[in-house]
């Protein structure tokens, strides 16, 4: 088989079929390299804005934290404050009240509605 292979090469009609040249290869491998080092060069850039999102993100994550912190105490505070300002309500049923009494004229209906 062998033999039949070199007869048919050497009777000239077939061509061989080299491949590409060593300087093709080599070009072709450059090319590659080239645009494998653009988009190493795109990622690095990526990641580096990774990593300053990731800074800024730790930081308003800090504030959050904080201003969460300041929430809870001002509705601490409020809670404390609308409980003392109840202490001293109170609700008397049956009588009858407008927007423009006074606090003395409510305070003598609801005496004389109660003695």
């Amino acid at each position: 088989m062998l033999w039949s292979g070199f007869a048919i090469l050497l009777s000239g009609d077939i061509e061989t079929n080299p491949g590409p040249t060593v300087e093709e290869l080599l070009e072709s491998i450059l090319a590659k390299q080239t645009t494998i080092e653009k988009r190493l060069g795109d990622i690095e850039e990526k990641l580096a804005l990774i990593s300053d999102h990731s800074a800024k993100l730790v930081s308003l994550e800090g504030t959050v934290r904080n201003l969460e912190n300041v929430i809870q105490r001002q509705q601490d505070r409020l809670t404390a404050m609308e409980d003392r300002a109840r202490r001293n309500n109170l609700i008397v049923f049956g009588i009858t009240e407008s927007a423009d009494e006074t606090r003395e004229v409510i305070e003598q209906k609801v005496l004389s509605c109660i003695f």
